[in-house]
């Protein structure tokens, strides 16, 4: 029986499935681009990441994470909002 060999999947991989198009950039001159996202102001080439290697250049139009947020995000936002229930006369 042959064996068929079967492609390692990265959270890379599984993370690139859930961008959209980038507002946060603007486009330069042979299909590089820069990103605005944070105060790295990466300039990324074609097919390249920044520096935060969740956005990525393809063919000039920068892609981005969208649909999915750390369970870290989750939780701070729980615990805010707990805070602000218990104690109303703490503002934010």
């Amino acid at each position: 029986m042959a064996t068929i060999p079967l492609k390692q999947v990265t959270l890379q991989d599984i993370l690139d499935e859930s961008t959209i198009e980038g507002e946060l950039y603007e486009k330069l001159e042979d299909d590089k681009l820069r990103c605005l996202a944070c105060g790295h102001r990466c300039l990324i080439f074609p097919d390249k990441r920044g520096i935060c290697q969740v956005r990525y250049n393809v063919e000039g139009t920068l892609y981005v994470p969208h649909g999915y947020a750390p369970p870290v995000c989750r939780a701070i936002r729980w615990k805010k909002s707990l805070t602000f229930t218990l104690c109303p006369a703490v503002t934010p």
